[in-house]
């Protein structure tokens, strides 16, 4: 399709390079993408209880919500601890397909997380 495109626009291009540019990105993408699912796995213990997240970032930049579930993401010695909170609705875009999820702010009870 890049070709046909290109060829009507009377563009040339390094075919070859062009494609291994892609390949390199598609790789990266698909090495990105099983990071960031391994990273969201929820507990097998609470999957079954919680349901799914509803997001509401197109409509809202903040919103209250409540917590549903709270786990220990990281225990090795020296690591800076890390939790996963599932709340039932959020603002905070997922990391998905190599795109940085988004980052922010968690306030509870007059106190920054």
């Amino acid at each position: 399709m890049t070709d046909e495109i290109l060829r009507e626009q009377g563009i040339t291009y390094a075919k070859e390079e062009y494609e291994e540019a892609m390949e390199k990105q598609k790789k990266q993408s698909r090495l990105s993408g099983s990071a960031s699912a391994s990273a969201v796995t929820i507990d097998d213990s609470i999957k079954e209880s919680i349901k799914p997240t509803l997001f509401k970032g197109y409509e809202q930049s903040e919103i209250e919500s409540n917590i549903a579930s709270v786990s220990l993401l990281s225990t090795s010695e020296g690591e800076k601890k890390r939790l996963q909170v599932i709340c039932p609705e959020t603002v905070f875009y997922a990391e998905s397909g190599g795109q940085v999820g988004d980052c922010g702010v968690l306030v509870a009870n007059g106190r920054n997380y």
